[in-house]
C-alpha cells in the first residue's frame, strides 16, 4: 500500500499546473491584485461604517464601539448589566451570531462586550442589528 501511495504522490507532484501559474503571474504583474485589494478595502470600509451607524442607532445609550484600524471587526461594549453570553443562544435561534466578549478572556471578563464582523454586512442585513438590539434591550 505504501509503495502505491508513494507513486501516486510522486505523480501528483511531477508537474505543476502551468496554465494556472501563468494566469496568476500575469494577474500579479499587471496590478490586478492591487486593484482587487483596493476594491476590497473600499467595500469593507463602507460595510464597517454602515454597521457602526446601525449599532449606534439601535443599541442602548452608553454603548461604546471600537473599530480595528484597517479591519472589519468591531468590539462593542454595552452597559455593564448586559450579559452577551446569555443573549447568544437567543441570537443564534433568531438566525444571526456574534462573538460574546467572555470568550476573549480567561477569567470571564468582558461579559458585557461582543465582537461583530462587518464582512458580510449590507443595508438589507440591518434587521439583524435591530433584532440583536431588541434582545439586548429585553435583557437590560
Amino acid at each position: 500500500y505504501r509503495s502505491r501511495l508513494r507513486q501516486r504522490k510522486f505523480m501528483s507532484n511531477l508537474a505543476s499546473p502551468s496554465l494556472q501559474a501563468l494566469v496568476v503571474a500575469e494577474f500579479l504583474a499587471n496590478g490586478g491584485y492591487d486593484h482587487h485589494l483596493r476594491a476590497c478595502r473600499r467595500t469593507y470600509s463602507q460595510r464597517t461604517h454602515q454597521l457602526t451607524e446601525s449599532v449606534i442607532r439601535y443599541f442602548p445609550n452608553g454603548t461604546k464601539v471600537s473599530r480595528a484600524r484597517g479591519g472589519y471587526l468591531m468590539w462593542i461594549e454595552l452597559p455593564g448589566s448586559v450579559d452577551t453570553t446569555a443573549i447568544y443562544p437567543q441570537a443564534v435561534r433568531a438566525g444571526f451570531t456574534f462573538a460574546p466578549g467572555a470568550i476573549f478572556s480567561s477569567h470571564g471578563e468582558f461579559r458585557n462586550c461582543l465582537r461583530l464582523s462587518a464582512s458580510g454586512f449590507s443595508c438589507s442585513s440591518e434587521w439583524a442589528v435591530k433584532k440583536l438590539a431588541d434582545l439586548i434591550h429585553s435583557m437590560n
